[in-house]
């Protein structure tokens, strides 16, 4: 199984809907993959606090891709290092560029 981990501090809203959308496109190969989104005004993820998560929610049973999407809520900084620690890939925004960047779980441990 691949695991993939954004924040939205670090990723701007149109990457995580664009991630959502791309994701639909790979044909059946969600099968293994899994994509945690972490943020929001609550602990939980309340749709009522964070109108953001409805709102990618809907793009995501809109592309049939709601099966391999967990969205977590807010965590505090000393979390979100395990989140990363268990994520294949970690999706950060970098200038005009979207990356995946692969095996950092050493760094984003010792880092966060």
């Amino acid at each position: 199984m691949k695991i993939f981990c954004s924040t939205w501090a670090e990723l701007f809203p149109e990457d995580v809907d664009n991630i959502i959308r791309s994701s639909s496109k790979l044909n059946g190969s969600l099968k293994n993959t899994w994509l945690l989104v972490v943020g929001g005004e609550s602990d939980e993820p309340d749709e009522k606090r964070t109108p953001e998560i409805g709102r990618l929610k809907q793009i995501a049973i809109k592309t049939d891709v709601q099966a391999h999407i967990t969205f977590t809520g807010r965590k505090d900084r000393n979390i979100i290092k395990y989140f990363y620690a268990a994520a294949d890939y970690s999706l950060l925004h970098h200038g005009m560029n979207l990356l995946a960047l692969h095996h950092l779980k050493q760094w984003h441990a010792a880092h966060l």
